[in-house]
């Protein structure tokens, strides 16, 4: 399963123009810590080690505009990196992020299946919900859709 390049540059298209440079810095802090887990696991999936590179391509970003969310992943305990080297996820922060996964694949799913989105569409979706909403919300959502089957 592959993400679409552009959804988290659409994302920052979107919440930018709307906030003062102050709360913009918070808001992507905390919303986007899921959309990197995210990415960091499934590039963790080919390859226990991931390269700040990688990651930067595989989100259509400068490495050096992801410096700051690996920074602050680190701080939580989320990721271990490397000086100019490698990130690894710590045990809190693969659990965090497989969760975050099954849910995107879960929603995903039910985009694809349910409401007939393109896989693109479903992807580029399910991201932004897992950005945007609580997690008490996502997790209700999801086993919603589990006990509905979907």
């Amino acid at each position: 399963m592959t993400f679409p390049n552009n959804e988290y540059k659409l994302y920052i298209e979107l919440v930018i123009p709307n906030f003062n440079n102050g709360r913009v810095i918070d808001l992507l802090l905390n919303s986007n810590k899921n959309n990197f887990l995210i990415y960091i696991y499934q590039l963790s999936l080919k390859s226990r080690a991931v390269r700040s590179v990688d990651l930067a391509r595989a989100m259509n970003l400068s490495k050096a505009s992801i410096s700051m969310t690996l920074n602050k992943l680190i701080e939580k305990g989320y990721i271990d990196k490397e000086s100019y080297g490698d990130i690894y996820l710590t045990p809190e922060g693969t659990k965090e992020a497989k969760k975050l996964y099954e849910q995107h694949l879960a929603l995903s799913s039910y985009f694809q299946n349910e409401l007939d989105f393109s896989s693109e569409d479903a992807s580029k979706n399910s991201l932004i919900c897992l950005c945007t909403f609580s997690n008490q919300s996502l997790e209700q959502w999801v086993h919603h859709l589990e006990l509905k089957g979907a």
